[in-house]
């Protein structure tokens, strides 16, 4: 009998030494996007002893049970108690992509595959020189698709009144997700009567750049000028570290076709009127004189004005002053570029006003030189 009691003493120590770990996951209920997010867990030491532990993590596709991809910790004390683990607490840590076709970001910041999952977590203990399989926990998890990047201008379907546009989006959302965003962008003409994302898989690219880390991008001016009456489809795929992670809607645009008599206007002397840098911006030609219109509503004796071109980093021009007299109300502004060859042909620039009360007053124009400037 007595021999029983021991056995039964050293069987009901086992099964307390067994449940000497308890695991918390905390993995977010929405938003589940990168590798960083997975280990965000509580675990409890009920024993007295610290614990030697290292974990290993197994992700499968809830509807087809393919093991997505592992991952394994480098090895970690457990004081008794409860204790709050990060990322950085199981660092560092080894990925390995088992399935390559759902497109894991290799980096060990890098994003999830969109889709639901079963994600388990196995810590194994460290006793005499080896490690022993001690617990083991798991849950569904739901990774989100990333808002993609937002096209801003040209707008869908618009008509522009310039041949070279600055291509203009928002960044990918939430912006807390990437360490290091690049854009691809890529402009195509529409044949007959190509839907835009149909003219953008089967169509050979006119206009493309990569590795883009700026908002904006202007169109070449040493690429031809793009043609009236014709239909351009655009898009832009966002990238983290190399690694694409979302696309944005394509969108499409067209050039507008000048009269003769609008023709006329711009040879005789048209005055664009300056807008509020905070609304949509104007812009317009301009065949080497400037012309703009500002009210003086503010009542300023001088404003300060500047001009910038847009297709070599907004670089800043030289102006013969950088304050500009006005009186009260309506203001026309002229200034002449024929004079000035620092200004270059075929580039898009932005006039910039700024009044005592620190409001900015902008118009983008675009310089097209008579041909007879150019000789």
């Amino acid at each position: 009998m007595r021999k029983f009691f021991v056995l039964l003493f050293f069987v009901l120590f086992s099964v307390v030494v067994q449940a000497q770990v308890l695991v918390n996951l905390q993995l977010p209920v929405i938003g589940l996007s990168t590798k960083n997010q997975l280990w965000s867990m509580a675990l409890i030491n009920t024993g007295r002893e610290t614990i030697r532990l290292r974990g290993n993590l197994i992700m499968t596709d809830e509807a087809t049970n393919q093991i997505v991809m592992t991952a394994s910790t480098a090895e970690f004390t457990l004081m008794p108690g409860s204790h709050v683990f990060q990322v950085t607490d199981f660092s560092p840590i080894i990925y390995s992509v088992v399935n390559s076709s759902y497109g894991i970001d290799n980096n060990p910041n890098g994003f999830l595959p969109v889709g639901h999952f079963i994600v388990c977590y196995q810590f194994d203990r460290f006793v005499s020189d080896t490690y022993e399989k001690f617990v083991e926990e798991c849950e569904n998890a739901e990774v989100e698709p990333v808002s993609p990047p937002q096209l801003i201008f040209p707008e869908d379907q618009g008509v522009l009144e310039f041949p070279q546009p600055v291509f203009s989006w928002l960044p990918p959302s939430p912006m807390n997700f990437f360490s290091l965003l690049s854009y691809d962008l890529r402009m195509v003409k529409l044949e007959g009567k190509q839907l835009p994302a149909d003219a953008m898989q089967q169509n050979i690219a006119l206009f493309a750049q990569q590795n883009i880390y700026t908002l904006s991008v202007p169109y070449p001016a040493s690429l031809p000028v793009l043609d009236t009456g014709v239909v351009y489809a655009w898009q832009v795929v966002a990238k983290n570290n190399n690694k694409e992670i979302a696309r944005s809607d394509v969108w499409s645009f067209s050039i507008k076709k000048f009269s003769p008599a609008a023709d006329k206007l711009l040879r005789n002397g048209f005055f664009a009127r300056l807008k509020n840098a905070d609304g949509p911006v104007n812009y317009f030609l301009c065949s080497g004189k400037l012309q703009v219109a500002y009210d003086n509503y503010t009542d300023d004796d001088s404003v300060y004005v500047a001009v910038n071109d847009l297709n070599n980093q907004r670089s800043k021009m030289s102006l013969d002053s950088e304050y500009l007299r006005l009186k009260r109300g309506l203001n026309f502004i002229e200034i002449d570029l024929k004079t000035k060859n620092a200004f270059s042909n075929d580039h898009i620039f932005e006039f910039e006003l700024v009044n005592s009360r620190g409001e900015k007053w902008i118009g983008r124009f675009y310089l097209k030189r008579k041909e007879e400037e150019n000789k």
